[in-house]
């Protein structure tokens, strides 16, 4: 009902919109959320902002909501700055995955020390469809690679029946590493979007004391999938349930020579919701007993999630159709989690935040700048804090 009257109204939100903004422009309130004693970083990454990015921004002219905010921002993937550059890497399986490297005039001459901002996109996307965050990033001075999950590019298929689990992060590490060992000098960061970070939180659950990146940030996070997709009460509303279930169809059936031993096709197309979609597929793949061990096994926020000691920024609206503001763990921020600050908006969707005439990301932009300024300021934050707690 009120996806459909955001729908019905959206010609007059938009007019009214548009004359708000040449009189006194809409602007969202934004909420700083960190533990008593804020990370050490944080007042000299307050200081080295531009003037008014930790103030929020004012929503697109033509995305004046949240649903319009979040479809747009699914569907406006086009950027003339950059060009994207495929490679193929092995993993240690066997199976083979595609990143795409973001070329301009920007990144032809940069030296062998610049950071490397490591790019994950959603639930049922691609690395190709990452541009606009490729292209923040290398304004920024960084470069950038969009990496695609095994089975989700388009011009790369399974050549063996697995898709991996939820936060499985064996190909994230395996590529991380790589990375490191061919470029040496470079900072890795990264930023994960929707279901790409909920896969670098994993990480940085599993890897405490031995991340090898330097600062990753979290934008429009699901914090906790059981409540998201599990079999009771899982609450993704249409239509995102259903946008994000064709979506990981397309996807199971691009792979179905490979898949169709191992999975019940007719099941897969006949899935109502993504509930019935990962019963059918990701239960199956990968032996479990129900939806909900699934779930509770691939929660991407572990209780070391606390002790990570890189920087973590993790941005969510207060208005995401997609993650209810009820799921948004800010008591969490406060007074456990010692290394994370959360940018807390009242607008911008989900993984929209698309600001002013042109629908620029604020987001993306808010995301580079701290990405840089952690890469240029504690370049070994991560190993010297490691090596301290050891």
């Amino acid at each position: 009902m009120e996806f459909a009257w955001s729908v019905a109204t959206y010609p007059a939100r938009v007019a009214w919109q548009a004359a708000k903004k040449l009189t006194r422009p809409d602007w969202s309130n934004v909420q700083l959320v960190h533990t008593p004693t804020p990370p050490e970083w944080l007042e000299d990454f307050k200081q080295s902002c531009p003037p008014d990015l930790l103030t929020g921004f004012s929503p697109c002219v033509w995305a004046p909501d949240a649903h319009s905010q979040s479809i747009a921002a699914a569907v406006y993937n086009s950027e003339h700055s950059i060009s994207l550059v495929r490679e193929v890497l092995d993993m240690p399986d066997g199976e083979q995955v595609a990143m795409h490297w973001a070329v301009s005039p920007r990144t032809a001459k940069l030296p062998d020390d610049t950071p490397i901002c490591v790019i994950l996109h959603g639930l049922s996307g691609n690395g190709t469809e990452m541009k606009q965050a490729a292209a923040a990033a290398t304004r920024h001075g960084m470069l950038a690679v969009c990496l695609s999950r095994r089975g989700h590019d388009p011009s790369l298929n399974l050549t063996k029946p697995k898709l991996l689990a939820f936060t499985d992060t064996c190909d994230l590490h395996a590529i991380l590493m790589k990375l490191r060992d061919r470029y040496p000098k470079a900072p890795l960061v990264a930023q994960g979007s929707s279901a790409g970070s909920a896969l670098l939180a994993g990480y940085a659950s599993e890897h405490v004391y031995d991340n090898i990146l330097t600062a990753m940030v979290c934008l429009s996070p699901g914090y906790y999938c059981q409540k998201l997709f599990s079999a009771h009460g899982g609450c993704v509303p249409w239509p995102y349930d259903y946008l994000l279930l064709r979506g990981l169809k397309r996807i199971v059936e691009k792979n179905a020579t490979t898949l169709s031993g191992h999975v019940d096709m007719d099941s897969v197309r006949g899935a109502a919701t993504i509930t019935d979609y990962y019963t059918n597929v990701d239960v199956r793949i990968h032996d479990f007993d129900s939806l909900d061990e699934y779930w509770r096994v691939n929660e991407p926020i572990h209780p070391e999630f606390a002790d990570a000691t890189l920087p973590v920024l993790c941005i969510s609206a207060l208005d995401d159709p997609v993650v209810p503001a009820s799921i948004i763990p800010v008591d969490e921020f406060r007074t456990n989690w010692n290394s994370g600050l959360l940018v807390l908006s009242d607008k911008g969707g989900h993984c929209g935040f698309l600001d002013g005439w042109t629908g620029e990301s604020w987001a993306n932009e808010l995301s580079c700048t701290f990405l840089k300024f952690v890469a240029d300021t504690r370049p070994n934050l991560s190993s010297s804090s490691a090596a301290g707690k050891k």
